[in-house]
């Protein structure tokens, strides 16, 4: 038997994705009165919409193929970014110091063999959370041992110290890309 404990500052949870047409026009209407958005924004970035992506876990730096935090850094599917294409895209990061811990059978444990299933996070410099600044990191999303997924890691529950959620929202207008919002904690700017 194995035990895996993996404790990461930050870590936590990153929903992205392009607002859809009745989300865009409640952003558009705040724009226009630069009136409050966050409570809107805080609303679609934790409701499970389907079009955002989300990913939760410890955090890992590096590139595919790097050692990571215990065993070696693998992407699965493309980067959380922002794409070319017109639109208003929403980020949302709640992070904190988090930890995981979970045990899985094994003979004879070699890191080399421990894959950290990661999901990488490349987001424009001028989005920032508040406490953590510029994300520039991987969520774990699982873990695989020569090659399987480990089963276990499936029951590990994620420990967090306390979440402190950052919002922005992209627009994206003929390929440029500009921050026009940003808030922290529930309170926002117009940029």
């Amino acid at each position: 038997m194995k035990e895996l404990y993996f404790k990461t500052e930050p870590g936590g949870r990153v929903a992205f994705g392009k607002l859809d047409q009745e989300q865009e026009q409640i952003f558009i209407t705040h724009l226009k009165n630069q009136s409050d958005a966050y409570p809107d924004l805080f609303e679609i970035a934790v409701s499970g919409y389907d079009n955002l992506f989300e990913c939760e876990g410890v955090t890992n730096i590096g590139d595919e193929g790097e050692f990571g935090n215990e065993g070696l850094i693998e992407f699965d599917g493309p980067a959380v970014e922002v794409p070319n294409e017109d639109g208003y895209y929403i980020v949302y990061l709640s992070l904190s110091k988090v930890s995981e811990q979970f045990e899985f059978e094994v003979d004879n444990y070699d890191s080399e063999k421990l894959s950290e299933v990661s999901i990488p996070i490349r987001l424009p410099e001028e989005i920032e959370h508040g406490r953590y600044g510029h994300p520039d990191f991987n969520i774990v999303s699982h873990y695989r041992y020569d090659g399987e997924d480990i089963e276990e890691y499936w029951d590990s529950e994620l420990v967090d110290r306390e979440y402190e959620d950052s919002i922005a929202v992209v627009e994206v207008k003929n390929g440029e890309q500009k921050v026009v919002y940003s808030g922290f904690m529930g309170e926002g700017n117009w940029l």
